[in-house]
């Protein structure tokens, strides 16, 4: 009922006629009660009403309760007109609005007499088809009715109220004809406001809709199955296999045979107990996917299931490689916290060694009695073997002393399997594989030797019936080793390494022992000390090298060393080479030594040992008192023996505030650790003394230095001069 012009609708509008009022019996018939039509109203439709039958004279006292029951009758029919829930409006047949019920007002949003003025092509503008489209008169299901005399509708019509809002209503309409004659009057017109049910259908719509798009993009598939396992729903598709090919199908059909037995007795035990089944299977495919069956139920109150099924292939071989990280940091920091014990017991150590070997030296200068020299000579040669093993020490807590030269590994690799051949064992062949040319490594060759027959020797020894050691030599990228490595220096400085690969099919390690094998002190062999691997790794982590290993019970082993090809680093000047020189020469020198040493015996034997040649000696038992005695007697020093490792102000701190008192002051520093590594926190050293040094050791650097403090402008020569106590 909208107003676009009606076909065949062009008369001019009737007078407006007051509310319908009808009394029954005047039209004769259901629909004039129910329309409740006056008898002008009918001569305004062009009816004439048929005037009412004279009554018998008897049955005179009989027409006032007829009257009653008519005006009863006709007002029951306003009422019923009045409640009902839907809009009633009666139509002439020119398309004129005649009459219409208090929801029909309502509804259009017009008081009854605006709404009785109008026709129905002036709703045109106002009115709409479902889509949006304007919806012209002649499209109303009235117009329809009226052009064909037959019934119209349903359709659904959007209605413009005057607040701007639609609302929309399912139309009916259905020809008013004369009662008598039977010639159309017009036509009725009902409908029912539908507003509020489309748009829940349209909220419910959009839920759907937006409940169709979340499950398009979980991550997981998601099944609805009933108890029989056929699909109901599903949120996309699977391996090879779509939505609308599972729709309808028993879920078992999607997957493989092995998957069945798993997914049936879940789907069973989930119904069954009314809580969740979890388990993980793989496809054919090799995913592994986890499942979790969850018992539910469908809009009807009836049993379902939903399947979420997760792909978890990614997710357990991320899991593997951060435990394996984890693994590999945990073992990185509990080597870290070995070295740093190892280290400290070295230090401590070669302060007692310090103690012990002065003391046997300075005895044998003084004793005349060959049986106590022979004595002190074994005492002083135990010291030294003593002092050999902590430098494994300090190997394995990589502050060994590390000589800087370019090495052939391949050339090295060769040698030291020529060495070992003769004492690998019977049955055993050691062979070095060929290979491209790779590039040199900067290094100690002592020590990357030794890295090398610790490997060879532990493989040797675990073919115990015979067998091959194969030795390889290769250059890698930084990527390769990063990925490799199972113990890592913490960040790969060079771009590319040589890598030395020691391979034996013996009798391998378990995942236990490959976790404890560089541990200083754990051994497997009977008669190991357990520093051999501990060392190997120091070596290679003061090298800033990596380790690999792999190891298999029963398989044999593969060990692999990395060290920064030279290529990547540039050899810098050694600023520790040659900084402990020979025995003094001529004269004995004569000068104020300060010795700084926490230790109360290393500061004894150092005292008494350049007093036996002549020096004066002043004590400082830590960095405070050097710093004192420099500022009252430091004019008149030739030197100060400095420790590297302190309380309170350690040595690289006290040398600066010497420096500031007197900036030519001589500086020797005494560390067990690495002389090259000491120079570099300690810059324009006069010289290194390696603990434990030996009296001669000792002797010569104070003769060096004291004559380099005397001659004039040669401080700047101090570190010149290579001896035999170059420190380490």
């Amino acid at each position: 009922m909208d107003g676009v012009p009606c076909p065949g609708v062009s008369s001019p509008e009737p007078e407006p006629s007051p509310r319908l009022r009808a009394l029954p019996g005047e039209l004769g018939g259901l629909e004039a009660l129910l329309l409740g039509l006056r008898r002008d109203e009918l001569a305004a439709l062009g009816v004439r009403a048929p005037a009412p039958s004279p009554l018998p004279a008897e049955h005179a006292r009989d027409e006032a309760v007829l009257v009653r029951g008519a005006r009863a009758s006709e007002a029951l029919a306003a009422r019923v007109l009045e409640t009902v829930p839907g809009g009633v409006v009666v139509i002439s047949l020119q398309g004129a609005v005649l009459a219409a019920n208090a929801e029909a007002v309502r509804f259009l949003g017009l008081d009854y007499d605006a709404l009785t003025r109008r026709y129905i092509t002036d709703f045109a503008a106002e009115t709409f088809h479902e889509d949006g489209s304007p919806c012209p008169a002649e499209d109303y299901p009235v117009a329809r009715c009226l052009a064909s005399g037959r019934p119209d509708g349903p359709a659904v019509v959007g209605v413009r109220q005057r607040t701007g809002e639609v609302r929309w209503a399912v139309f009916r309409a259905v020809p008013l004809h004369d009662p008598e004659g039977g010639a159309r009057l017009g036509a009725v017109v009902t409908f029912l406001d539908v507003t509020a049910e489309r748009d829940a259908v349209a909220a419910l719509r959009r839920a759907d809709e937006r409940y169709r798009t979340l499950l398009r993009h979980l991550p997981d598939l998601v099944l609805m199955v009933d108890p029989a396992g056929v699909v109901l729903e599903a949120s996309r598709g699977g391996e090879g296999w779509s939505v609308e090919a599972a729709v309808g199908r028993p879920c078992f059909e999607l997957i493989g045979p092995a998957e069945r037995p798993p997914l049936e007795a879940a789907l069973a035990a989930a119904l069954a107990g009314g809580r969740a089944v979890d388990y993980e299977t793989c496809s054919p495919a090799g995913r592994t996917h986890q499942v979790r069956v969850v018992p539910a139920q469908d809009v009807h109150g009836g049993p379902v299931a939903l399947l979420l099924v997760s792909d978890v292939t990614d997710a357990r071989a991320t899991e593997a490689r951060r435990r394996a990280l984890d693994e590999r940091l945990q073992a990185a920091q509990r080597l870290e916290g070995l070295a740093l014990l190892a280290g400290g017991l070295a230090h401590d150590f070669n302060n007692l060694l310090a103690g012990i070997l002065g003391n046997v030296e300075l005895a044998a200068r003084r004793t005349a009695d060959e049986t106590s020299r022979e004595l002190l000579e074994g005492a002083r040669h135990a010291a030294r073997r003593a002092s050999d093993l902590t430098q494994q020490l300090l190997a394995y807590a990589g502050r060994g002393r590390i000589a800087q030269e370019p090495i052939d590994l391949r050339a090295l690799a060769a040698d030291v399997l020529h060495l070992l051949r003769a004492t690998a064992g019977k049955g055993v062949a050691l062979q070095l594989e060929p290979g491209p040319v790779v590039p040199a490594v900067l290094g100690d060759p002592t020590q990357v030797r030794q890295v090398l027959m610790n490997l060879v020797t532990n493989a040797a020894e675990a073919l115990e019936g015979g067998g091959e050691v194969r030795v390889a030599v290769e250059a890698c990228p930084r990527e390769r080793v990063a990925a490799e490595a199972t113990h890592l220096p913490g960040v790969l400085e060079a771009e590319t390494f040589v890598a030395v690969t020691v391979t034996d099919a013996g009798r391998g390690m378990d995942a236990t022992t490959c976790a404890r094998i560089f541990d200083p002190f754990f051994t497997t062999k009977l008669t190991g000390r357990g520093l051999g691997l501990a060392a190997v790794l120091g070596i290679v982590r003061g090298h800033r090298g990596a380790v690999s290993v792999r190891s298999d019970a029963g398989k044999g082993s593969r060990f692999r060393v990395y060290f920064p090809a030279l290529a990547e680093r540039v050899r810098a000047a050694d600023p520790c080479e040659g900084l402990t020189a020979g025995a003094p020469a001529g004269g004995r020198p004569r000068g104020l030594v300060l010795v700084v040493d926490d230790e109360p015996y290393v500061r004894r034997v150092a005292r008494l040992t350049l007093e036996s040649d002549g020096w004066e000696v002043v004590e400082a038992p830590h960095g405070r008192a050097a710093v004192d005695i420099v500022r009252e007697r430091g004019a008149g020093l030739a030197f100060v023996l400095l420790d590297l490792l302190m309380p309170g102000l350690d040595g690289e701190e006290t040398a600066v505030l010497l420096r500031e008192l007197r900036p030519d002051l001589p500086i020797v520093l005494s560390t067990g650790f690495a002389a090259e590594r000491a120079a570099e926190r300690i810059p324009g050293l006069a010289g290194v003394l390696r603990k434990p040094y030996g009296v001669d050791d000792l002797l010569a650097l104070a003769a060096r230095v004291g004559a380099d403090a005397r001659a004039p402008g040669d401080l700047a020569g101090a570190g010149r001069g290579p001896g035999p106590g170059a420190g380490a």
